[in-house]
């Protein structure tokens, strides 16, 4: 079974074993609780939501600074 996210579009697949799945954009959403099958939307968390590859891209450049100024101070 799948649920189309709401926010992304996206399709998501669902694993029986949990009440509750996640979209990478970071929608939830969980079994309607009147026991009817559906899945409705439960909620929003900003924090989970997946990187973009710009987001990724900087971090890595980030850390490899880092590492860089950490080799120049042993140094």
């Amino acid at each position: 079974m799948e649920i189309t996210c709401k926010i992304c579009n996206k399709r998501v697949v669902v694993d029986d074993r949990f009440a509750i799945q996640e979209c990478g954009c970071g929608a939830y959403y969980r079994l309607s609780r009147d026991f009817s099958g559906i899945w409705v939307f439960a909620g929003f968390s900003k924090a989970t939501r997946e990187k973009t590859k710009e987001e990724i891209e900087t971090k890595e450049e980030k850390e490899k600074y880092q590492v860089q100024k950490l080799r120049k101070k042993k140094s």
